[in-house]
């Protein structure tokens, strides 16, 4: 059976128990998929790094928990920072991911 992984990336001055309430419906409706949030550094659980200033050192400090998690087919939606970080992503990194949401 395929392993099946949506990662959550959320924006700036969020973190992921902003996705609490959401994590809940998108297990109910995509039941064959884990869900993952993530944190980007200086938010959430990584509230005591400093935030990067770059999109791409974003995506790297990320890069390294996907790795750890990622299965055979990986989505990932990006709100805010989140969807700007996933679509560098998606340029840097394109066999990372099989699909994308990108929220404003």
């Amino acid at each position: 059976m395929q392993k099946k992984k949506l990662f959550l990336i959320t924006g700036m001055m969020r973190s992921m128990t902003n996705w609490q309430e959401s994590i809940k419906i998108l297990r109910e409706k995509f039941h064959d998929f884990e869900v993952i949030p993530l944190d980007v550094p200086g938010m959430g659980i990584h509230h005591e790094l400093k935030s990067p200033m770059s999109i791409d050192k974003n995506v790297e400090f990320l890069k390294k928990r996907f790795d750890a998690n990622k299965g055979d087919l990986n989505v990932m939606l990006g709100f805010s920072l989140g969807g700007m970080i996933t679509s560098k992503w998606t340029q840097l990194y394109p066999d990372d991911i099989h699909g994308i949401v990108l929220v404003n």
